[in-house]
């Protein structure tokens, strides 16, 4: 059983966290407004979402998509995102939570959210995981191949692939 979670503490960590985004942002040059924080909620409760969300952080983000659709359901009014390895198998959790999903680096995955999104009446989102590091690990688009992903991802009906 989780240990209980102090709404008063997550709201002040919150706190730093924006400070440390709004002086990134200065140093950068950019609107700290402009910028979205995502609470990643792995392995912690459904009321942690809940502190979150009345610190007024209302993206949240999931690594597993069972965990998700499951806090989806207790926890209403979260902009969910998926940034765990994308299973196509699991592509309609997603579409049904409404998640923009951050680890696109497949065409399968690709057709498989457009396919489960077009079957619910809706558009999936996504982002493309670039792989930068070369590792044998590592998943997600080289950049010499992300133009032409990006350009069949596009042709995909039910899939907007965001930047």
């Amino acid at each position: 059983m989780s240990p209980p979670v102090d709404p008063a503490a997550v709201a002040a960590k919150v706190a730093a966290v924006r400070e440390r985004v709004a002086a990134a942002a200065a140093r950068a040059e950019r609107d700290p407004d402009q910028v979205t924080l995502v609470a990643v909620a792995k392995l912690f409760p459904a009321d942690a979402v809940r502190a979150v969300l009345a610190a007024g952080v209302p993206d949240v983000g999931e690594n597993y998509a069972k965990d998700l659709e499951r806090k989806a359901a207790e926890v209403p009014g979260v902009r969910w995102h998926f940034v765990g390895r994308l299973q196509r198998n699991k592509a309609g959790v997603l579409v049904g939570a409404g998640a923009l999903v951050h680890s696109l680096d497949s065409l399968a995955g690709a057709r498989a959210l457009g396919r489960r999104a077009l079957a619910a009446g809706t558009t999936a989102r996504a982002l493309v995981q670039v792989e930068l590091d070369h590792r044998e690990a590592a998943h997600g688009v080289r950049p010499a191949d992300l133009a032409g992903f990006l350009d069949a991802c596009r042709a995909v009906d039910g899939l907007a692939v965001e930047a």
